[in-house]
């Protein structure tokens, strides 16, 4: 995510482990963005083109974890990148 030029979550490589990414956020609650993951707004949709909920588990107040599985193509990772960001700077 910081590669990516988002200033509020990184993923650190080193706590990356094959399908497994923690997300740290710096100001965002890890529940309030589980919570806002799981929805799709219709204004989301409008905007992205696309409806993408993403299942997560929140570890700690700032650390957020991520699985994916085999059957997920890089287009749907690439989607999930593109709604983090959108959704992201809405919780701020």
């Amino acid at each position: 995510m910081e590669s990516l030029g988002n200033q509020y979550v990184t993923a650190k490589e080193a706590d990356t482990h094959t399908n497994i990414v923690l997300l740290h956020t710096r100001c965002i609650n890890s529940k309030k963005l589980y919570y806002r993951l799981k929805r799709v707004t219709e204004e989301e949709a409008r905007d992205l083109g696309f409806h993408l909920v993403i299942l997560s588990t929140p570890l700690q107040e700032h650390i957020l974890r991520l699985v994916t599985c085999s059957n997920q193509t890089k287009d749907d990772v690439n989607k999930a990148i593109t709604k983090l960001n959108y959704v992201i700077p809405t919780l701020m």
